[in-house]
This record gives structure tokens, C-alpha cells and sequence, in this order.
């Protein structure tokens, strides 16, 4: 999530810095930001580990116990092996293979939906970061605002680090966005 997310911000701020005269570059504020943990110690983020912890945790509950009844039919498999019939060997095989085949047919649907869901957060989150990192931008006049991770950026001064300040404006971006959704 946070490489996709990071990619498009550093296109973002390249094209905001791209678009500059010659003459401007020389005078440019420049902040760097770590893009990984605004993402990770956003609300936003929070918010959505928390939805898809609620959203999946029944489903999951359902995926474990159906793996705990299969290693509990295998096991009875195995320690009631001498006393059992063919015919009933047959039976309790034939039966393992099915609950297994359907715990992973479960498994793979249930791994497609969070993909999917984990898919529209992030879009949502990464349309919430561009807004934030935009707004801050232009209030505090910076021309361009470069991941510390993902821009090659080797070095560069704490006081140009706007982490902080980038975070608290997502996080300021995201709460005005959700009382716009609950007003509507």
C-alpha cells in the first residue's frame, strides 16, 4: 500500500515542481516528509485497520475454525486408524478432502475481498493525502515536498522535515472528509 501511495505523491510533487521557471528553482522551499509513517500514524490509516478488522473478523473467525476441524477429523483419522473399516477410512478421507477444498475455495475468496477492500482504502486514503499534501503546501509556501524514502533524498536537514505538520494536515484532511460523508 505505502509503495503505490508514495509513488503517485512523488509524480504529484515532481509535476508541481516541474511546472517552476528556471528563475524560481534558485528560490525554492523545499520540505521532505516521511510518506511511510504520515500513512501509517494517520487517523485515516487507523480508521481503516480498524473497518477491515471489523468488516473480516467474523469470516475469519469461520476460516479458523473450519482449519481446526480439519486438523481435528485428521487427527481422529489418524488415532482411530486400527479400528476403523475400510469403508469408514473411505468415508472420513472422502469427507477431509472435502472440508479442505472448501476451506480453500473460502480462503481464496475471503483473501480476494480484503485485496479488494484494502484496494479502495487506499485509493481513498491516497486521494486524502494529495489534498493534504497540497493544502500544506500552499499555506506554508513550499514548492515541493519529496518522500525521504522514496526520492533518493541522502540527506537532508531536520528543519526541512514537515512530517509532522504533513500528518496533522491529513489527518485534518480525512476528519473533514468523513463529517462532509456522515452530513450527507
Amino acid at each position: 500500500m505505502y509503495k503505490a501511495i508514495s509513488g503517485v505523491f512523488i509524480l504529484f510533487m515532481l509535476f508541481l515542481f516541474c511546472s517552476d521557471s528556471s528563475a524560481q528553482a534558485a528560490e525554492m522551499k523545499i520540505g521532505i516528509a516521511n510518506l511511510q509513517k504520515v500513512v501509517t500514524e494517520s487517523n485515516a490509516n487507523k480508521e481503516a485497520e480498524k473497518k477491515l478488522t471489523e468488516t473480516f473478523s467474523e469470516e475469519r473467525n469461520q476460516l479458523e475454525k473450519l482449519g481446526k476441524d480439519i486438523e481435528k477429523l485428521t487427527d481422529e483419522m489418524k488415532s482411530q486408524s486400527s479400528a476403523l473399516s475400510v469403508e469408514a477410512k473411505q468415508a472420513k478421507r472422502a469427507q477431509l478432502v472435502q472440508m479442505m477444498r472448501d476451506h480453500n475455495d473460502r480462503t481464496r475468496a475471503f483473501n480476494s475481498k480484503v485485496r479488494d477492500a484494502e484496494t479502495v482504502i487506499r485509493n481513498e486514503i491516497l486521494a486524502a493525502i494529495v489534498i493534504a499534501s497540497k493544502e500544506y503546501a500552499e499555506k506554508n509556501h513550499f514548492d515541493i515536498i519529496l518522500d525521504s524514502a522514496q526520492a533518493g533524498v541522502l540527506y537532508s536537514s531536520d528543519s526541512l522535515d514537515v512530517t509532522k505538520e504533513l500528518l496533522n494536515e491529513l489527518n485534518r484532511v480525512w476528519e473533514a472528509a468523513a463529517t462532509r460523508s456522515k452530513n450527507k
